[in-house]
Protein backbone atom coordinates (compact mmCIF):
# COMPACT_ATOMS: atom_id res chain seq x y z
CA UNK A 1 0.00 0.00 0.00
CA UNK A 2 2.83 2.27 1.24
CA UNK A 3 4.78 1.41 -2.38
CA UNK A 4 1.55 2.17 -4.16
CA UNK A 5 1.05 5.95 -2.66
CA UNK A 6 4.16 6.55 -3.12
CA UNK A 7 4.18 5.91 -6.70
CA UNK A 8 1.42 8.07 -7.18
CA UNK A 9 2.60 10.98 -5.70
CA UNK A 10 5.98 10.54 -8.40
CA UNK A 11 3.22 10.13 -10.62
CA UNK A 12 1.54 13.16 -9.96
CA UNK A 13 4.63 15.23 -9.41
CA UNK A 14 6.19 14.12 -12.87
CA UNK A 15 2.70 15.16 -14.64
CA UNK A 16 2.50 18.59 -12.69
CA UNK A 17 6.56 19.29 -13.63
CA UNK A 18 5.80 18.09 -17.24
CA UNK A 19 2.68 20.61 -17.51
CA UNK A 20 5.18 23.52 -15.43
CA UNK A 21 7.91 23.00 -18.87
CA UNK A 22 4.65 23.02 -21.37
CA UNK A 23 3.66 26.43 -19.31
CA UNK A 24 7.52 27.93 -19.44
CA UNK A 25 7.03 26.58 -23.58
CA UNK A 26 4.27 28.35 -24.28
CA UNK A 27 5.13 31.85 -22.33
CA UNK A 28 8.56 31.76 -24.18
CA UNK A 29 6.86 31.34 -27.86
CA UNK A 30 4.22 33.96 -26.85
CA UNK A 31 6.37 36.49 -25.97
CA UNK A 32 8.36 35.80 -29.08
CA UNK A 33 5.30 36.00 -31.16
CA UNK A 34 4.01 39.33 -29.69
CA UNK A 35 7.60 40.49 -30.14
CA UNK A 36 7.71 39.90 -34.36
CA UNK A 37 3.95 40.70 -34.36
CA UNK A 38 4.92 44.39 -33.13
CA UNK A 39 7.62 44.88 -35.23
CA UNK A 40 6.82 48.63 -36.80
CA UNK A 41 8.35 48.78 -40.19
CA UNK A 42 5.71 47.19 -42.58
CA UNK A 43 8.58 45.79 -44.92
CA UNK A 44 10.18 44.08 -41.83
CA UNK A 45 6.79 42.66 -40.60
CA UNK A 46 6.77 40.88 -44.15
CA UNK A 47 9.60 39.43 -43.66
CA UNK A 48 8.89 37.80 -40.97
CA UNK A 49 5.42 36.23 -41.47
CA UNK A 50 6.53 32.82 -42.25
CA UNK A 51 8.30 33.05 -38.66
CA UNK A 52 5.03 34.08 -37.25
CA UNK A 53 3.00 31.38 -38.89
CA UNK A 54 5.43 28.51 -37.17
CA UNK A 55 5.24 30.48 -34.17
CA UNK A 56 1.33 30.30 -33.98
CA UNK A 57 1.62 26.74 -35.25
CA UNK A 58 3.80 25.34 -32.30
CA UNK A 59 1.72 27.56 -29.53
CA UNK A 60 -1.34 25.94 -30.86
CA UNK A 61 0.23 22.31 -30.78
CA UNK A 62 0.83 23.09 -27.24
CA UNK A 63 -2.32 24.74 -25.99
CA UNK A 64 -2.63 28.73 -26.83
CA UNK A 65 -2.13 30.67 -23.26
CA UNK A 66 -2.60 34.54 -23.20
CA UNK A 67 -1.51 36.51 -19.97
CA UNK A 68 -4.92 36.76 -18.38
CA UNK A 69 -6.23 32.81 -18.95
CA UNK A 70 -5.14 29.45 -20.74
CA UNK A 71 -7.08 27.74 -23.04
CA UNK A 72 -6.82 24.22 -23.65
CA UNK A 73 -5.82 22.83 -27.17
CA UNK A 74 -9.36 21.45 -27.64
CA UNK A 75 -10.68 25.08 -26.94
CA UNK A 76 -9.11 26.92 -29.51
CA UNK A 77 -11.76 27.34 -32.78
CA UNK A 78 -10.76 27.76 -35.92
CA UNK A 79 -13.41 29.80 -37.87
CA UNK A 80 -13.73 32.54 -41.04
CA UNK A 81 -16.67 34.30 -38.92
CA UNK A 82 -17.31 35.01 -35.37
CA UNK A 83 -20.39 36.44 -33.06
CA UNK A 84 -19.19 37.69 -29.97
CA UNK A 85 -20.96 39.72 -27.40
CA UNK A 86 -23.39 40.58 -30.46
CA UNK A 87 -20.35 41.99 -32.80
CA UNK A 88 -19.91 40.39 -35.96
CA UNK A 89 -16.44 39.56 -37.06
CA UNK A 90 -15.46 38.65 -40.33
CA UNK A 91 -12.51 37.41 -42.17
CA UNK A 92 -10.34 39.52 -44.44
CA UNK A 93 -7.44 38.44 -45.94
CA UNK A 94 -4.23 40.89 -47.63
CA UNK A 95 -2.99 38.66 -50.37
CA UNK A 96 0.59 41.32 -50.65
CA UNK A 97 1.31 41.10 -46.97
CA UNK A 98 -0.08 37.41 -46.40
CA UNK A 99 -1.97 38.65 -43.28
CA UNK A 100 -5.09 37.25 -42.18
CA UNK A 101 -7.55 39.26 -39.78
CA UNK A 102 -11.12 39.40 -37.89
CA UNK A 103 -12.83 42.85 -38.93
CA UNK A 104 -16.07 44.15 -36.91
CA UNK A 105 -17.84 47.51 -37.33
CA UNK A 106 -18.06 49.51 -34.24
CA UNK A 107 -21.17 51.71 -34.86
CA UNK A 108 -20.50 53.06 -31.37
CA UNK A 109 -17.35 55.16 -32.69
CA UNK A 110 -18.42 54.35 -35.97
CA UNK A 111 -14.83 52.42 -37.12
CA UNK A 112 -13.52 49.77 -37.79
CA UNK A 113 -12.06 47.14 -35.39
CA UNK A 114 -9.42 44.65 -36.42
CA UNK A 115 -7.61 41.49 -34.52
CA UNK A 116 -6.10 38.45 -35.41
CA UNK A 117 -7.64 36.48 -32.72
CA UNK A 118 -10.77 37.12 -30.46
CA UNK A 119 -11.19 35.86 -27.08
CA UNK A 120 -14.64 34.67 -25.38
CA UNK A 121 -13.34 34.38 -22.12
CA UNK A 122 -17.04 33.32 -20.63
CA UNK A 123 -16.62 30.08 -23.44
CA UNK A 124 -13.27 29.86 -22.68
CA UNK A 125 -12.84 30.11 -26.45
CA UNK A 126 -9.74 32.00 -28.67
CA UNK A 127 -11.01 32.26 -32.01
CA UNK A 128 -8.32 31.67 -35.32
CA UNK A 129 -8.67 32.93 -38.75
CA UNK A 130 -8.28 29.97 -41.41
CA UNK A 131 -5.78 31.90 -43.37
CA UNK A 132 -3.13 29.88 -42.14
CA UNK A 133 -4.04 26.77 -42.60
CA UNK A 134 -6.21 26.58 -45.25
CA UNK A 135 -4.28 26.75 -48.81
CA UNK A 136 -6.92 27.30 -50.69
CA UNK A 137 -6.91 31.27 -49.50
CA UNK A 138 -3.22 31.40 -49.79
CA UNK A 139 -3.41 30.61 -53.43
CA UNK A 140 -6.67 32.86 -54.12
CA UNK A 141 -8.96 30.19 -54.50
CA UNK A 142 -11.67 31.27 -51.75
CA UNK A 143 -11.38 35.22 -52.47
CA UNK A 144 -11.80 36.80 -49.31
CA UNK A 145 -12.22 40.84 -49.18
CA UNK A 146 -8.59 42.86 -48.39
CA UNK A 147 -10.74 45.15 -46.33
CA UNK A 148 -14.39 46.85 -46.03
CA UNK A 149 -14.89 49.89 -48.76
CA UNK A 150 -18.15 52.34 -48.14
CA UNK A 151 -20.67 51.01 -50.45
CA UNK A 152 -22.02 54.15 -50.27
CA UNK A 153 -25.99 52.85 -50.81
CA UNK A 154 -27.54 49.99 -51.90
CA UNK A 155 -28.17 51.03 -55.28
CA UNK A 156 -24.85 51.87 -55.45
CA UNK A 157 -23.64 48.79 -54.56
CA UNK A 158 -26.12 47.03 -56.90
CA UNK A 159 -25.35 49.54 -60.18
CA UNK A 160 -21.52 48.23 -59.39
CA UNK A 161 -22.65 44.67 -59.77
CA UNK A 162 -24.49 44.60 -62.55
CA UNK A 163 -21.69 47.07 -65.11
CA UNK A 164 -19.45 44.53 -63.91
CA UNK A 165 -21.77 41.07 -65.07
CA UNK A 166 -23.05 43.13 -67.79
CA UNK A 167 -19.61 43.94 -69.14
CA UNK A 168 -17.84 40.29 -68.93
CA UNK A 169 -20.90 38.56 -69.76
CA UNK A 170 -24.14 38.18 -72.00
CA UNK A 171 -27.08 37.02 -70.43
CA UNK A 172 -30.97 38.36 -70.52
CA UNK A 173 -31.41 41.60 -68.60
CA UNK A 174 -33.94 40.08 -66.36
CA UNK A 175 -30.93 37.70 -65.70
CA UNK A 176 -28.35 40.03 -65.08
CA UNK A 177 -30.75 41.61 -61.91
CA UNK A 178 -31.18 38.10 -60.84
CA UNK A 179 -27.28 37.30 -60.61
CA UNK A 180 -26.38 41.08 -59.08
CA UNK A 181 -29.56 40.42 -56.00
CA UNK A 182 -28.53 37.05 -55.70
CA UNK A 183 -24.74 38.28 -54.82
CA UNK A 184 -26.11 40.53 -52.31
CA UNK A 185 -28.24 38.02 -51.09
CA UNK A 186 -25.34 35.74 -50.75
CA UNK A 187 -23.91 37.90 -48.16
CA UNK A 188 -26.99 37.83 -45.71
CA UNK A 189 -27.32 33.97 -45.90
CA UNK A 190 -26.84 34.13 -42.04
CA UNK A 191 -29.92 36.12 -41.85
CA UNK A 192 -32.47 33.85 -43.22
CA UNK A 193 -33.02 29.94 -43.11
CA UNK A 194 -33.90 29.12 -47.00
CA UNK A 195 -32.61 29.77 -50.13
CA UNK A 196 -32.75 29.32 -54.03
CA UNK A 197 -29.67 27.88 -55.90
CA UNK A 198 -28.98 29.09 -59.43
CA UNK A 199 -28.49 26.92 -62.48
CA UNK A 200 -26.46 28.50 -65.59
CA UNK A 201 -27.72 26.50 -68.36
CA UNK A 202 -26.14 26.76 -71.74
CA UNK A 203 -24.41 25.05 -74.63
CA UNK A 204 -20.92 24.59 -74.53
CA UNK A 205 -18.89 27.67 -75.57
CA UNK A 206 -21.77 30.15 -74.71
CA UNK A 207 -20.57 31.21 -71.70
CA UNK A 208 -21.46 28.83 -68.77
CA UNK A 209 -17.60 28.84 -67.22
CA UNK A 210 -17.83 32.69 -67.74
CA UNK A 211 -20.92 33.39 -66.12
CA UNK A 212 -19.57 30.83 -62.69
CA UNK A 213 -15.97 32.51 -62.39
CA UNK A 214 -18.06 35.88 -62.17
CA UNK A 215 -19.77 34.44 -59.31
CA UNK A 216 -17.39 32.58 -57.61
CA UNK A 217 -15.20 36.55 -57.11
CA UNK A 218 -18.39 38.15 -55.71
CA UNK A 219 -20.08 35.70 -53.84
CA UNK A 220 -19.64 34.91 -50.27
CA UNK A 221 -16.89 32.90 -49.41
CA UNK A 222 -17.54 31.12 -52.90
CA UNK A 223 -16.30 27.83 -53.01
CA UNK A 224 -15.31 26.77 -56.98
CA UNK A 225 -15.16 23.00 -57.09
CA UNK A 226 -15.46 20.53 -60.12
CA UNK A 227 -16.60 17.07 -60.03
CA UNK A 228 -16.74 17.15 -56.28
CA UNK A 229 -17.11 13.98 -54.00
CA UNK A 230 -19.47 14.25 -51.16
CA UNK A 231 -16.40 14.46 -48.69
CA UNK A 232 -14.91 17.04 -50.35
CA UNK A 233 -18.19 18.59 -49.97
CA UNK A 234 -18.63 17.94 -46.30
CA UNK A 235 -15.47 19.04 -45.11
CA UNK A 236 -15.12 22.22 -46.68
CA UNK A 237 -18.83 23.19 -45.33
CA UNK A 238 -18.13 22.25 -42.02
CA UNK A 239 -14.60 24.38 -42.19
CA UNK A 240 -16.52 27.32 -44.21
CA UNK A 241 -19.97 27.46 -42.85
CA UNK A 242 -22.57 28.96 -45.28
CA UNK A 243 -20.27 29.59 -47.93
CA UNK A 244 -21.28 29.59 -51.54
CA UNK A 245 -21.06 26.78 -53.49
CA UNK A 246 -19.91 26.59 -56.95
CA UNK A 247 -19.95 23.30 -59.34
CA UNK A 248 -18.93 23.60 -62.24
CA UNK A 249 -20.45 20.89 -64.95
CA UNK A 250 -21.02 18.38 -62.70
CA UNK A 251 -24.64 17.96 -62.25
CA UNK A 252 -25.56 15.49 -64.34
CA UNK A 253 -25.68 13.10 -61.39
CA UNK A 254 -26.36 9.66 -63.27
CA UNK A 255 -29.85 7.25 -62.62
CA UNK A 256 -27.49 4.82 -60.86
CA UNK A 257 -26.88 3.71 -57.64
CA UNK A 258 -23.25 5.51 -57.07
CA UNK A 259 -23.90 5.98 -53.30
CA UNK A 260 -21.63 9.49 -53.88
CA UNK A 261 -23.87 10.77 -55.99
CA UNK A 262 -26.68 10.07 -53.98
CA UNK A 263 -25.23 11.19 -50.79
CA UNK A 264 -24.69 14.22 -53.14
CA UNK A 265 -27.87 14.59 -54.35
CA UNK A 266 -29.03 14.27 -50.27
CA UNK A 267 -26.69 17.09 -49.20
CA UNK A 268 -27.99 18.90 -52.12
CA UNK A 269 -31.49 18.65 -51.44
CA UNK A 270 -31.17 19.59 -47.46
CA UNK A 271 -28.91 22.42 -47.93
CA UNK A 272 -31.42 25.08 -48.82
CA UNK A 273 -32.48 25.42 -45.74
CA UNK A 274 -31.17 25.54 -42.38
CA UNK A 275 -32.66 23.32 -40.07
CA UNK A 276 -32.18 20.03 -42.14
CA UNK A 277 -28.89 18.58 -41.26
CA UNK A 278 -27.09 15.72 -43.31
CA UNK A 279 -27.10 12.88 -41.15
CA UNK A 280 -23.34 10.51 -41.62
CA UNK A 281 -21.64 7.63 -39.41
CA UNK A 282 -17.94 8.70 -39.18
CA UNK A 283 -15.56 6.24 -38.26
CA UNK A 284 -13.80 6.80 -35.33
CA UNK A 285 -11.38 3.44 -35.91
CA UNK A 286 -10.67 0.54 -34.01
CA UNK A 287 -14.42 -0.08 -36.06
CA UNK A 288 -16.30 2.33 -34.10
CA UNK A 289 -18.67 4.55 -35.16
CA UNK A 290 -20.33 7.77 -34.40
CA UNK A 291 -23.38 9.55 -35.72
CA UNK A 292 -22.59 12.87 -36.63
CA UNK A 293 -24.96 15.84 -38.17
CA UNK A 294 -23.61 17.90 -41.36
CA UNK A 295 -25.16 21.61 -42.10
CA UNK A 296 -24.90 21.55 -46.21
CA UNK A 297 -26.84 24.79 -46.04
CA UNK A 298 -25.59 27.34 -47.98
CA UNK A 299 -26.31 29.06 -51.32
CA UNK A 300 -25.07 27.33 -54.76
CA UNK A 301 -25.01 27.79 -58.16
CA UNK A 302 -24.19 24.89 -60.76
CA UNK A 303 -23.51 24.74 -64.11
CA UNK A 304 -25.18 22.34 -66.37
CA UNK A 305 -26.10 21.69 -70.54
CA UNK A 306 -29.70 21.10 -69.25
CA UNK A 307 -32.12 20.92 -66.51
CA UNK A 308 -30.98 18.89 -63.62
CA UNK A 309 -33.18 15.34 -63.99
CA UNK A 310 -34.02 14.98 -60.15
CA UNK A 311 -37.39 17.30 -59.66
CA UNK A 312 -36.70 17.76 -56.00
CA UNK A 313 -33.35 19.74 -57.07
CA UNK A 314 -34.13 20.88 -59.84
CA UNK A 315 -37.30 22.97 -58.37
CA UNK A 316 -34.63 24.79 -55.78
CA UNK A 317 -32.85 26.33 -58.72
CA UNK A 318 -33.01 29.66 -60.71
CA UNK A 319 -32.63 29.22 -64.26
CA UNK A 320 -29.61 31.38 -66.35
CA UNK A 321 -29.78 30.76 -69.71
CA UNK A 322 -26.93 31.76 -71.17
CA UNK A 323 -26.47 32.05 -74.87
CA UNK A 324 -23.85 32.60 -78.21
CA UNK A 325 -21.55 36.15 -77.41
CA UNK A 326 -23.39 38.48 -79.62
CA UNK A 327 -21.05 41.63 -78.13
CA UNK A 328 -17.73 42.06 -79.48
CA UNK A 329 -16.71 44.67 -76.82
CA UNK A 330 -17.08 41.47 -74.23
CA UNK A 331 -13.19 40.61 -72.84
CA UNK A 332 -12.20 37.03 -74.27
CA UNK A 333 -9.85 36.67 -70.91
CA UNK A 334 -10.80 38.11 -67.45
CA UNK A 335 -7.53 39.84 -66.86
CA UNK A 336 -6.02 42.55 -64.14
CA UNK A 337 -8.72 45.43 -64.45
CA UNK A 338 -11.66 42.76 -63.97
CA UNK A 339 -9.84 41.54 -60.52
CA UNK A 340 -9.26 45.16 -59.55
CA UNK A 341 -13.09 46.02 -59.67
CA UNK A 342 -13.43 42.64 -58.15
CA UNK A 343 -11.49 43.63 -54.94
CA UNK A 344 -13.68 46.29 -54.60
CA UNK A 345 -16.61 44.70 -54.91
CA UNK A 346 -15.90 42.21 -52.09
CA UNK A 347 -15.04 45.34 -50.13
CA UNK A 348 -18.34 46.85 -50.78
CA UNK A 349 -20.22 43.80 -50.00
CA UNK A 350 -18.67 42.97 -46.22
CA UNK A 351 -19.23 46.82 -45.82
CA UNK A 352 -22.97 46.24 -46.43
CA UNK A 353 -22.99 43.39 -44.64
CA UNK A 354 -21.35 44.71 -41.25
CA UNK A 355 -22.88 47.60 -40.94
CA UNK A 356 -26.60 45.82 -41.63
CA UNK A 357 -26.58 43.01 -40.03
CA UNK A 358 -28.42 44.17 -36.96
CA UNK A 359 -30.40 47.14 -39.20
CA UNK A 360 -34.06 47.34 -37.41
CA UNK A 361 -35.56 47.70 -40.88
CA UNK A 362 -34.00 45.21 -42.24
CA UNK A 363 -34.86 42.90 -39.44
CA UNK A 364 -38.64 43.14 -40.23
CA UNK A 365 -37.91 42.00 -43.57
CA UNK A 366 -36.83 38.92 -41.69
CA UNK A 367 -39.91 37.56 -40.88
CA UNK A 368 -42.69 36.27 -42.91
CA UNK A 369 -43.47 38.41 -45.87
CA UNK A 370 -46.65 37.81 -48.42
CA UNK A 371 -46.07 38.89 -51.40
CA UNK A 372 -45.81 35.82 -52.95
CA UNK A 373 -49.39 34.59 -51.73
CA UNK A 374 -50.99 34.43 -55.58
CA UNK A 375 -48.10 32.04 -56.82
CA UNK A 376 -49.86 28.02 -56.29
CA UNK A 377 -46.25 26.35 -56.15
CA UNK A 378 -45.64 26.47 -52.27
CA UNK A 379 -42.20 25.18 -53.58
CA UNK A 380 -41.70 28.33 -55.67
CA UNK A 381 -42.94 30.99 -52.89
CA UNK A 382 -40.56 29.26 -50.70
CA UNK A 383 -37.94 29.30 -52.22
CA UNK A 384 -37.85 32.65 -53.23
CA UNK A 385 -39.69 34.43 -50.67
CA UNK A 386 -36.03 35.06 -48.83
CA UNK A 387 -34.74 37.31 -51.73
CA UNK A 388 -37.35 39.59 -50.39
CA UNK A 389 -35.73 40.38 -47.19
CA UNK A 390 -33.33 42.96 -49.74
CA UNK A 391 -36.41 44.85 -50.80
CA UNK A 392 -36.19 46.64 -47.25
CA UNK A 393 -32.94 48.44 -49.28
CA UNK A 394 -34.79 48.35 -52.72
CA UNK A 395 -38.67 48.32 -53.64
CA UNK A 396 -38.31 47.35 -56.91
CA UNK A 397 -37.41 44.45 -55.65
CA UNK A 398 -40.86 43.07 -54.75
CA UNK A 399 -42.44 42.81 -58.68
CA UNK A 400 -39.26 41.82 -59.95
CA UNK A 401 -39.30 38.56 -57.33
CA UNK A 402 -43.07 38.31 -57.95
CA UNK A 403 -42.45 38.01 -61.83
CA UNK A 404 -39.50 35.81 -61.40
CA UNK A 405 -41.67 33.38 -59.15
CA UNK A 406 -44.31 33.87 -61.88
CA UNK A 407 -42.38 32.34 -64.44
CA UNK A 408 -40.41 29.32 -62.31
CA UNK A 409 -43.83 28.09 -61.89
CA UNK A 410 -44.92 28.30 -65.42
CA UNK A 411 -41.50 26.46 -66.13
CA UNK A 412 -42.29 23.75 -63.34
CA UNK A 413 -46.01 23.42 -65.03
CA UNK A 414 -44.67 22.90 -68.39
CA UNK A 415 -42.08 20.20 -66.78
CA UNK A 416 -44.81 18.35 -65.17
CA UNK A 417 -46.88 17.93 -67.72
CA UNK A 418 -44.49 16.81 -69.96
CA UNK A 419 -43.46 14.23 -67.26
CA UNK A 420 -45.05 10.74 -67.59
CA UNK A 421 -47.24 11.22 -64.24
CA UNK A 422 -48.15 14.62 -65.90
CA UNK A 423 -49.38 12.72 -69.30
CA UNK A 424 -51.00 9.82 -67.16
CA UNK A 425 -53.03 12.53 -65.47
CA UNK A 426 -53.94 14.73 -68.32
CA UNK A 427 -54.96 11.76 -70.51
CA UNK A 428 -57.04 10.63 -67.34
CA UNK A 429 -59.16 14.48 -67.77
CA UNK A 430 -59.95 13.13 -71.59
CA UNK A 431 -61.17 10.31 -70.83
CA UNK A 432 -63.36 10.88 -67.77
CA UNK A 433 -65.02 13.49 -70.03
CA UNK A 434 -65.97 10.38 -72.25
CA UNK A 435 -67.21 8.23 -69.82
CA UNK A 436 -68.21 8.34 -66.28
CA UNK A 437 -66.63 4.50 -65.97
CA UNK A 438 -63.03 4.97 -66.77
CA UNK A 439 -60.31 2.26 -65.32
CA UNK A 440 -56.61 2.41 -65.76
CA UNK A 441 -56.94 0.63 -69.20
CA UNK A 442 -59.01 3.38 -70.66
CA UNK A 443 -56.15 5.73 -70.01
CA UNK A 444 -53.69 3.41 -70.98
CA UNK A 445 -55.37 3.24 -74.50
CA UNK A 446 -55.85 7.15 -74.98
CA UNK A 447 -52.07 7.37 -74.09
CA UNK A 448 -51.43 4.90 -76.81
CA UNK A 449 -53.43 6.56 -79.51
CA UNK A 450 -51.35 6.93 -82.44
CA UNK A 451 -48.49 4.59 -81.08
CA UNK A 452 -47.77 1.58 -83.67
CA UNK A 453 -44.54 0.42 -81.61
CA UNK A 454 -45.71 -1.74 -78.64
CA UNK A 455 -41.97 -1.46 -77.30
CA UNK A 456 -43.52 2.50 -77.08
CA UNK A 457 -46.73 2.19 -75.77
CA UNK A 458 -47.49 2.42 -71.72
CA UNK A 459 -49.03 -0.28 -69.97
CA UNK A 460 -52.62 -0.42 -68.03
CA UNK A 461 -50.53 -1.97 -64.61
CA UNK A 462 -48.04 1.16 -64.74
CA UNK A 463 -50.81 3.68 -65.12
CA UNK A 464 -52.64 2.09 -62.46
CA UNK A 465 -49.42 2.68 -60.20
CA UNK A 466 -49.37 6.33 -61.35
CA UNK A 467 -53.02 7.07 -60.35
CA UNK A 468 -52.86 5.74 -57.09
CA UNK A 469 -49.54 7.21 -56.44
CA UNK A 470 -51.50 10.94 -57.17
CA UNK A 471 -54.07 9.73 -54.74
CA UNK A 472 -57.00 8.34 -56.74
CA UNK A 473 -58.98 5.56 -55.01
CA UNK A 474 -60.75 2.35 -57.05
CA UNK A 475 -63.71 0.62 -56.75
CA UNK A 476 -64.28 -2.54 -58.44
CA UNK A 477 -67.00 -3.40 -60.66
CA UNK A 478 -67.30 -6.70 -62.86
CA UNK A 479 -64.19 -8.00 -63.27
CA UNK A 480 -62.53 -4.41 -63.95
CA UNK A 481 -61.49 -1.37 -61.43
CA UNK A 482 -62.87 2.01 -62.02
CA UNK A 483 -61.10 5.36 -60.83
CA UNK A 484 -62.97 7.04 -58.19
CA UNK A 485 -64.42 10.78 -59.61
CA UNK A 486 -63.05 12.89 -56.71
CA UNK A 487 -63.53 16.56 -57.43
CA UNK A 488 -61.33 18.07 -54.39
CA UNK A 489 -58.19 15.79 -55.45
CA UNK A 490 -58.53 16.96 -59.55
CA UNK A 491 -58.46 20.54 -58.70
CA UNK A 492 -55.38 20.31 -56.69
CA UNK A 493 -53.27 18.45 -59.02
CA UNK A 494 -54.01 21.09 -61.30
CA UNK A 495 -52.18 23.28 -59.72
CA UNK A 496 -49.32 21.08 -60.98
CA UNK A 497 -50.76 19.93 -64.01
CA UNK A 498 -52.39 22.61 -65.65
CA UNK A 499 -51.63 25.96 -66.40
CA UNK A 500 -53.84 28.62 -64.59
CA UNK A 501 -55.90 29.82 -67.11
CA UNK A 502 -57.13 26.27 -68.29
CA UNK A 503 -58.20 25.09 -64.99
CA UNK A 504 -61.62 26.21 -65.10
CA UNK A 505 -62.04 24.79 -68.25
CA UNK A 506 -60.29 21.59 -67.05
CA UNK A 507 -62.90 21.54 -64.49
CA UNK A 508 -65.98 22.10 -66.25
CA UNK A 509 -64.93 19.40 -68.65
CA UNK A 510 -64.71 17.11 -65.37
CA UNK A 511 -68.47 17.75 -64.79
CA UNK A 512 -67.84 19.98 -62.24
CA UNK A 513 -70.32 22.94 -62.64
CA UNK A 514 -68.97 26.86 -61.66
CA UNK A 515 -70.83 27.10 -58.54
CA UNK A 516 -69.03 23.85 -57.73
CA UNK A 517 -65.79 25.20 -58.73
CA UNK A 518 -66.48 27.92 -56.02
CA UNK A 519 -67.84 25.45 -53.29
CA UNK A 520 -64.20 23.51 -53.67
CA UNK A 521 -62.23 26.83 -53.55
CA UNK A 522 -63.98 28.12 -50.54
CA UNK A 523 -62.98 24.49 -48.81
CA UNK A 524 -59.71 24.35 -50.54
CA UNK A 525 -58.59 27.78 -48.43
Amino acid sequence: MVEDKEESEELIRNNENRDSELNEKRELLQLKLEELESEIDPKERIKKLEDISKLRAKIKSLGFKNKKNEVKKDNIVETSRVNLNGNIWEQVYNHKTGVCQYVSWDKTNNKYNYAETLQDDEKQLVYITLCQQDDWVKNGYIPLPEKPIDYVSFQNLYDEIQKLIHFYLEVADDREKILAYYTIFSWFIHEVDTCPYLLVIGDPGCGKTRTVDIMKYICYKSQSMLNPRSNHVYRTLEDWKRATLVINEKTDFAKNKDSDKDELLTMYCAGNQSDTPVIRMVDQGNGKYIRKSFCSYGCKIFSNYDEIWHDALNSRCIKIYVKDKTRKEIPLQLGNPFYEKVKKIQGMLLDFQLKNNDNLIFAEFKEEHNSLNNIDNSRVAQVLQPLLILSAFDDKLIPFVKNLAEQQEHNLIEDAILSYRGQVFRAYLDVVNESDNVSAINVANKMNEGITSDKQKVRSDSVGKQLSAMGFSKHKMGKLHYIDKNPKLVKEKLLRYAYPEEREELLVKYGITKEEQQKLKEEYE
